[in-house]
């Protein structure tokens, strides 16, 4: 399995006193927004994170290296990411800018989220066993195995609530499918066998659990989230759309994702307790794939395809700010905003 080139950051320009599109808007109250990624450089996957637009690079171009997931603790940066050897992918996470391995360089695995709980370091993901992919998470570069190995299995997502850990991922059987959580490492199906579901990312809020993800029917998917074990569909058969991330804020529920419209074009979005509200007018394919949510304001990461070069970006109620340079293939993966 190779590396996905995935990329986030920020860029601030001033033109004329005013605020131009690729300047993040800033509250009498200081915000950090932070992004982390990978831009593909000559060839090669280099993962780095921006605070405010101020680049800190985590790689070189030595090996195909990228970010899937941010935390940002008391002001320690902590990110989750792949890096791909040549031969196959490794698991890792960095604390700052230190970079901690977590499975060996002869393994196959990836690292798709993170959470921090205290002191704690919580980094999910899946990693090669003799048969299969096993869904693990890694506490303090400790694993912990979440299946059996008799089926490829991914932990996708990550949350921690005192002292449970709660995993989002999915069973691929013989049979399709099977998205579910872990609480603990004890397993609770969402979906029934023989279908094809997937569940992406997860949240916590008191006793309630929400899972973002999506359900294959036909040629097309449909973007979804469940409460607890309760399905709840955000698209329809009718087109092809996924949801990859998702944020409690107070009582209101955001899932972020894509879907196509009827030119089979994708439109990033984000559903508001189950309301779409698009984030791009379909002129060019744009998806997005992490949200955040901070005073009411609702950031969103993505990116855009456009004349062949897949350029990084995120909304901040809906406003658009690119980053990066353009010059690369960028694309975003996570987004947090610390006050």
């Amino acid at each position: 399995m190779r590396l996905l080139t995935v990329a986030l950051c920020i860029t601030m320009f001033s033109m004329c006193g005013e605020k131009s599109d690729n300047e993040p808007e800033v509250s009498d109250k200081e915000l950090f927004v932070y992004v982390g990624g990978g831009e593909s450089i000559a060839g090669k996957t280099v993962a780095k994170y921006w605070r405010n637009g101020k680049e800190t690079l985590l790689s070189d171009r030595e090996f195909s290296t990228s970010i899937s997931a941010i935390a940002v603790s008391e002001g320690t940066v902590y990110s989750a990411g792949t890096m791909y050897n040549g031969m196959s992918n490794i698991a890792l996470y960095w604390k700052n800018n230190q970079q901690i391995l977590l499975t060996p360089t002869t393994s196959s695995a990836n690292a798709f989220g993170i959470a921090v709980s205290e002191d704690d370091v919580y980094v999910v993901g899946a990693e090669k066993s003799a048969a299969s992919f096993e869904a693990k998470y890694w506490k303090n570069g400790t694993p912990v195995s979440l299946s059996n190995g008799a089926y490829n299995t991914y932990g996708r997502g990550i949350a921690v609530s005192g002292a449970d850990v709660y995993v989002a991922g999915y069973e691929n059987n013989s049979a399709g499918s099977i998205a579910k959580y872990w609480k603990n490492t004890v397993a609770v199906p969402l979906s029934e066998p023989g279908a094809f579901n997937y569940a992406m990312d997860i949240a916590v809020k008191g006793e309630d659990l929400y899972v973002a993800g999506y359900a294959t029917v036909g040629s097309n998917t449909i973007a979804k989230y469940w409460k607890n074990t309760e399905p709840i569909l955000l698209s329809d058969a009718s087109s092809y759309a996924q949801a990859h991330a998702i944020f409690i804020a107070g009582q209101d529920v955001y899932v972020a994702g894509f879907e196509h419209n009827s030119e089979n074009v994708s439109v990033a979005k984000y559903w508001k307790n189950g309301v779409a509200i698009p984030l791009s007018d379909g002129r060019f394919q744009e998806n997005a794939r992490a949200i955040y949510i901070l005073n009411g304001d609702v950031y969103v990461a993505g990116f855009q395809v456009k004349n062949g070069i897949t350029l990084a970006k995120y909304w901040k109620n809906g406003k658009e700010v690119f980053v990066g340079t353009g010059d690369n293939h960028a694309t975003l993966s996570s987004i947090v905003v610390v006050q």
